[in-house]
């Protein structure tokens, strides 16, 4: 038996003990464990999670102490099962302690997430509990959020009723439970009315109803105003589309337009986590269309000067790069002027080195772009250095040395630190010396906040 066969094996011994410390026990070690998985780091109990619900359900008696009934229904909040609602439902009748009753809540919504349809008698509970005028705002807030995401009518109206309420704290939690793209689409009356009527100072989740509202416009194309009609609407649709075919149809629409900012947008929505993600319920009709998306990103690259250049390069990226992509970015590095465009053509280019390995071209473009003198030191020239030398170590001594002897000083500065994280300090250390030295003692950037001077001459 290995250490860890062993370590579930005592823990499994005293879930199952008599002596309820021991278990109360278990529980905290439990939920300490599900804590940390926040960081990254596993659970080590879950392969126990089955016994662990079980020692949680013998803890929920209503002779037992609002300590054990709380943590029991915090398993119950990690562990429910749509079978736990009579049990939620019991202790929310019974109880007199606080944090038990904000604990049931909790576990409600774990309860209502696992079944095909709401517990009735556990829903009537928690929405007679959000209706009481006689309970504190927080507590009938709290009900509020427990029923939030079951999507029922009841709980529609409920919430809307909510919203009428003369508490601002319910007023703002009915609205951002009204916040989805679709329910705005269908309340926005309501919700802006309900905005108007906040003190403008008002934040948190006011901030939240006002974001909502406002919906994920673009990327980059924010300050553009579509003038057809009809690509706004499309806009305004996919923003708020009533159901995912709208949504799909309006993004077509957008995709395929001969305006560059209509397309532009579309390219921010496919990639952007706020796009068509956060919108679309299933989206597997998006990831179909992949090949359709980028093949469109590469056919506007191809034409000069595409306003919508940037989208589609940031659409691309380093996941979608490949090495035929090349020439497309040697072009729109040449063309473009958008220290924007130029910044993601940099990171796409890391994809197409990490495929196709140096292409001589690709690199002396972006050495090119480095040492261009008008546009000063920006994003762009910041990231083809970082690109050069993550993606190709020592093999990109030439351009860096070259920047390394420019007149920018910013740029002598980040070509430093990128040479002495790919080991050029040995390769070229008088080079390097004598540029740290010309700074007098104070280097003009820090990247990544080193300071370089420090790198290069050490401590001094």
């Amino acid at each position: 038996m290995s250490t860890q066969e062993q370590a579930l094996s005592e823990f499994r011994t005293r879930l199952a003990s008599d002596d309820i410390a021991v278990v109360r026990e278990c529980l905290d070690d439990y939920q300490t464990a599900q804590a940390n998985t926040r960081w990254g780091v596993e659970n080590p109990y879950e392969p126990l999670a089955d016994d662990v619900r079980r020692a949680a359900r013998r803890l929920l008696g209503p002779d037992r102490s609002g300590r054990e009934r709380s943590i029991a229904l915090t398993m119950l909040w990690h562990l429910g099962e749509a079978e736990d609602a009579g049990l939620v439902a019991d202790v929310l009748e019974g109880a007199v302690d606080e944090e038990v009753w904000e604990m049931a809540l909790l576990a409600a919504g774990t309860v209502f997430a696992q079944g095909e349809e709401p517990d009735r008698r556990l829903f009537e509970l928690i929405a007679a509990m959000a209706l009481d005028e006689g309970l504190e705002v927080r507590e009938r807030r709290n009900a509020m959020r427990a029923l939030a995401d079951l999507e029922v009518p009841e709980v529609e109206e409920l919430i809307l009723r909510l919203s009428e309420s003369p508490e601002l704290e319910l007023q703002v939690c009915a609205a951002v439970c009204l916040g989805s793209p679709r329910q705005v689409r269908r309340h926005r009356a309501l919700l802006e009315r309900l905005v108007a009527s906040w003190p403008a100072d008002a934040r948190g989740e006011a901030q939240i109803v006002r974001e909502a509202l406002e919906g994920f416009h673009s990327t980059y194309w924010k300050d553009a105003v579509l003038d057809d009609p009809a690509l706004k609407r499309a806009h305004e649709e996919l923003r708020f589309p009533l159901d995912d075919d709208e949504c799909m149809r309006a993004f077509t629409t957008l995709l395929h337009s001969e305006d560059p900012v209509a397309v532009g947008i579309a390219f921010d929505h496919y990639q952007s986590w706020e796009g068509l993600g956060h919108v679309l319920e299933d989206l597997k009709p998006a990831e179909d269309r992949l090949p359709e998306v980028l093949a469109r990103a590469r056919e506007v690259l191809r034409r000069p000067t595409s306003p919508a250049a940037v989208s589609a390069l940031n659409l691309i990226g380093v996941q979608h790069a490949e090495p035929g992509d090349a020439d497309l970015l040697v072009a729109v590095l040449a063309q473009t002027d958008s220290d924007a465009a130029r910044h993601e053509a940099a990171w796409t280019a890391s994809g197409v080195f990490d495929k196709a390995g140096k292409d001589a071209r690709l690199v002396a473009a972006l050495g090119e772009l480095i040492l261009e003198p008008v546009s000063g030191f920006g994003l762009a020239k910041e990231t083809a250095i970082r690109v050069l030398a993550e993606s190709l170590g020592a093999d990109a001594d030439g351009p860096l040395l070259q920047a390394l002897r420019a007149t920018d000083p910013k740029t002598q500065a980040h070509a430093a630190y990128w040479l002495c994280q790919t080991g050029g300090l040995k390769r070229h250390r008088a080079a390097l010396v004598a540029v740290a030295e010309s700074w007098g003692g104070r280097a003009p950037a820090r990247p990544w906040g080193e300071d370089p001077i420090t790198l290069v001459l050490g401590e001094s």
